[in-house]
């Protein structure tokens, strides 16, 4: 999970934001990396400087969608 979504990040420019419980700057793309203070936020802390606002669906966190390999989704009580 990025910092972008975390609680403890407030974005100061469109590559940078500011880590409140690190107290340091961290970039766009920076990873929580197992961060003891790391709080997960759906809204992305970046959301205005893409020329969102607040309670657009863009702004919030979706998580990828994975694929199987045929196109179906796995099952895991089907293969055992």
């Amino acid at each position: 999970m990025q910092c972008r979504y975390c609680t403890q990040t407030v974005a100061q420019s469109d590559d940078y934001a500011w880590c409140e419980y690190k107290r340091q700057m961290v970039g766009k793309y920076a990873k929580k990396t197992s961060c003891s203070g790391y709080e997960f936020c759906r809204i992305d802390a970046f959301y205005a400087f893409r020329g969102l606002e607040v309670n657009d669906p863009k702004a919030l966190y979706t998580p990828r969608k994975m694929k199987a390999d045929d196109g179906e989704q796995l099952n895991l009580l089907e293969e055992f």
